[in-house]
């Protein structure tokens, strides 16, 4: 073991983990290895050359369920943002007139 010192248990145990632990699943097509399935399963849709996460509203296609997820939260975020936004300006606009 390494002398890291760290503020949570948690922050020591993912640096054990990450860090410390032997890669146990391989790759079987690159010189990759992980020390999870579902890091394996992740990395084999590179291999695959398919993207198989498709948006419903915009129909965007993505490679990892994770890319969906970050795509369509800045996506909404935005568009709340912008929804506000447009509607204080009109707010602004129309007390401007009266």
């Amino acid at each position: 073991m390494c002398e890291k010192i760290f503020d949570t248990i948690n922050a020591r145990m993912f640096h054990v983990k990450t860090e410390h632990t032997e890669a146990m699943y391989l790759c079987d097509q690159c010189p990759t290895a992980f020390i999870s399935n579902w890091n394996l399963k992740q990395h084999m849709e590179i291999h695959s050359g398919g993207k198989s996460y498709i948006c419903e509203v915009c129909a965007i296609m993505l490679l990892f369920v994770f890319f969906l997820i970050i795509f369509h939260f800045s996506f909404y975020l935005s568009l709340i943002i912008n929804v506000f936004y447009f509607r204080n300006a009109a707010k602004d606009l129309l007390g401007k007139v009266a």
